[in-house]
């Protein structure tokens, strides 16, 4: 049952997460703004997800996890039930913010409870499994939000059926029961906290991290302009077709969980990454619409193991301390994950969205670099973790 609502959580995080780039021209038609305004919803969002997952991973380890999640989903179906009725500009901002908070929190938590219940030799192909629900809300997303415009229902009944998943999981949190963890986990405390964000492997985590999501979401977020204005896709057909981004995604999981029988998570990581460049580099010079469409499945491929392989290996490096590293990753993920689609919002505005596509290309140079450096470090990692384990303890 633990698993089951993981992959819940994973599911609706992954429907409310994408629907924001595909209903993107119509939300800022309808306040008449321009795409550089958008960086204020990417802000919005991201200044949530960081304040919760700098929170609210600490929080599971040191109070009870599942109180945590609770209070995580109440927070998220409030933030999509305040978009969809949000009458003007201001609040829409704040309900994403409130989205935000509760996304981040529900986030960095049931990271944490599925390395709390994976064994050390199997975290790669248990996160693997539970982010390819994302994967699969993901594709949901764009559906839900290409068949509103499709029916001329607008942007806002997408964030309805977002607000009942997130309450299905109020409910499933009310009465779910998580096994109890064990007693020598560290207390965790704000100096514990700041001690492990200063740590050298945990800093390389990051950069990988914040890179791999800032060119996720700048493809999930701006992909559907590129395709209509670029290779001249109307609206419902440019924002559908952000589905096979994200069911990329959920593929690309469901084969990095089968292909930990053969590879390990750290060779997987840099096989993944330089896919993931191969499959950008194409999406920037694609000549036509097929493919361009070809390049963004073959993208949500690419990326697709890149945040649970990373995930795993934070929580086989820092088990004792899995709520506080996920905070942590998931923290520096929001930061580029604003950053880097508000950055291509300037360059739609300014220059146009193939530009905007080709910000994904140093980010994922950036990924290639930092997994290959984590091929051959085991022996530091497994030092610096154990000095981490001490403090964290203190």
């Amino acid at each position: 049952m633990v698993r089951l609502s993981a992959y819940w959580c994973f599911i609706v995080l992954g429907i409310g997460g994408t629907l924001l780039g595909p209903a993107l021209s119509s939300i800022l038609a309808d306040f008449k703004l321009t795409p550089a305004d958008a960086g204020q919803l990417f802000f919005a969002s991201a200044l949530g997800y960081l304040i919760a997952v700098l929170v609210g991973g600490p929080s599971g380890d040191h109070w009870d996890r599942r109180i945590v999640l609770l209070a995580g989903a109440a927070l998220m179906c409030a933030g999509f039930v305040a978009v969809f009725i949000a009458p003007i500009w201001i609040l829409v901002v704040i309900a994403f913010v409130v989205a935000g908070l509760g996304s981040g929190v529900v986030d960095s938590s049931t990271n944490a409870m599925i390395n709390d219940i994976s064994a050390s030799d199997d975290k790669a192909r248990e996160q693997s499994l539970l982010h390819a629900s994302f994967g699969f809300g993901a594709l949901l997303g764009p559906l839900v939000i290409g068949a509103t415009l499709a029916l001329n229902a607008g942007w806002r009944p997408a964030y309805a059926c977002a607000a009942v998943g997130a309450f299905a999981l109020v409910v499933l949190f009310a009465r779910l029961q998580l096994p109890a963890r064990p007693e020598s986990h560290p207390h965790v405390n704000i100096s514990s906290v700041i001690l492990l964000a200063l740590n050298p492997f945990v800093l390389l985590l990051a950069l990988m991290m914040g890179a791999y999501v800032g060119a996720e979401l700048l493809l999930g977020d701006w992909s559907a302009t590129y395709m209509q204005r670029i290779h001249h896709l109307d609206k419902a057909s440019a924002a559908t077709s952000v589905s096979l981004y994200w069911g990329g995604l959920a593929v690309g999981r469901l084969l990095s969980a089968y292909a930990t029988k053969w590879f390990t998570g750290r060779v997987l990581l840099v096989m993944t990454c330089v896919l993931s460049l191969v499959a950008s580099s194409l999406l920037v010079v694609a000549p036509n619409v097929g493919v361009a469409l070809f390049a963004l499945a073959l993208s949500g491929i690419g990326y697709a193991a890149v945040f649970p392989l990373v995930m795993a290996v934070a929580g086989e490096v820092f088990p004792e301390v899995s709520g506080s590293i996920a905070g942590l990753l998931i923290g520096a993920a929001s930061i580029f994950g604003a950053a880097v689609p508000w950055l291509g919002g300037i360059v739609v505005q300014y220059s146009d969205a193939r530009a905007a596509m080709a910000l994904s290309i140093p980010a994922t140079v950036i990924m290639v670099i930092v997994a290959v450096m984590m091929l051959s470090d085991r022996p530091i990692q497994r030092g610096v973790a154990k000095t981490m384990t001490r403090s964290a303890s203190a």
